[in-house]
């Protein structure tokens, strides 16, 4: 796990590049408990004069596509590839094998979110959906729905792999911004997207000013909108100043808090109460 994050730093630091990791997080059991895993690479590379910045969600649960689990040497030259792939009957042994190696930690730490072909699988873990089928909770039977769940090509999955201890441990470093990796959806997108694109500066500031202080309200509004607004060159955005663009944002920080779950994500907030974007009223 270090290595990547090392091998992320030497190719900006030998090319001369600024350097932005985003989304850091331990997701690994080996790796839980060691944030220092990612503080002390990049800190030691900040001492050395290269410009580095991370970010991260406030969720002890990630998303991605299930494709995002194919190995390249199964993948090759793309989606079409791996269905032919699996097709053969040696390579889909050779693929189930590698994906034993998953379990028994998968089967309740992952939920299909997201599975237009199959939505009856939508909020279901590994697990429930083995118990479902009347199947044995066995890394082959895993193997084998994820292959097939791969197969669908547009299944996304919410992981629970993420440590509490270690989202704040991450948090307060200074040069770690307060991310959603979100987007914009609506309720006809579908499918159980993962919250974090409804609700994850409220929580953000709920968790860490308001629930465990390990973060001053002006440290995290910082992390929301002037660090990442200057690490990216959008001048006039992440403050209030003269001149600036007007974005503004109204809130009660004693109600201020995300309601959007895993299973039912479509939550608005609370405690926002006015949304300004270039001086015009989006929220009232």
């Amino acid at each position: 796990f270090g290595d990547s994050v090392l091998e992320a730093i030497r190719v900006a630091e030998t090319n001369g590049m600024r350097l932005q990791i985003s989304h850091i997080k331990l997701t690994r059991e080996d790796t839980w408990g060691r944030p220092y895993l990612i503080r002390d690479p990049v800190e030691s590379a900040i001492r050395r004069g290269v410009q580095v910045t991370t970010d991260q969600h406030p969720y002890s649960a990630t998303s991605s596509s299930l494709l995002s689990l194919i190995p390249s040497w199964a993948w090759g030259s793309g989606f079409q590839n791996f269905l032919a792939f699996i097709a053969q009957g040696d390579q889909y042994d050779e693929l189930a094998r590698y994906y034993t190696g998953f379990f028994p930690f998968a089967f309740d730490r992952f939920m299909v979110a997201t599975c237009p072909s199959r939505r009856e699988l939508e909020g279901l873990t590994l697990r429930a959906i083995l118990d479902a089928r009347h199947q044995a909770a066995t890394a082959e039977n895993g193997a084998a729905l994820l292959i097939e769940l791969q197969a669908t090509g547009s299944a996304q999955g919410v992981y629970y792999v993420i440590q509490e201890e270690d989202i704040d441990a991450l948090a307060v470093l200074s040069y770690n911004m307060i991310a959603s990796d979100g987007y914009a959806l609506t309720r006809d997108d579908g499918g159980l997207p993962h919250p974090r694109s409804f609700g994850a500066f409220p929580r953000a500031l709920r968790r860490f000013v308001v629930e465990r202080s390990c973060l001053t309200i002006e440290e995290a509004i910082r992390k929301m909108t002037s660090l990442p607004a200057r690490t990216f060159g959008l001048d006039g955005r992440g403050v209030l100043r003269p001149g600036a663009f007007a974005d503004v944002v109204v809130f009660d920080l004693e109600t201020v808090r995300d309601t959007a779950t895993y299973l039912n994500p479509f939550q608005a907030p609370l405690g926002i109460r006015h949304v300004l974007v270039n001086g015009r009223v989006a929220v009232r």
